[in-house]
């Protein structure tokens, strides 16, 4: 699992979680929003 925090871009978090890695979003969680659903 990777904790990425809020200055990581979301496209790259969507790029490793294609690569099956797990990617905990620090801007997700506190958002309540995926930051797919930010593009």
């Amino acid at each position: 699992m990777i904790i990425a925090d809020e200055n990581i871009d979301h496209s790259l978090i969507t790029t490793i979680r294609e690569l099956g890695i797990e990617v905990y979003s620090v801007y997700e969680s506190n958002r309540g929003i995926r930051d797919e659903a930010l593009s």
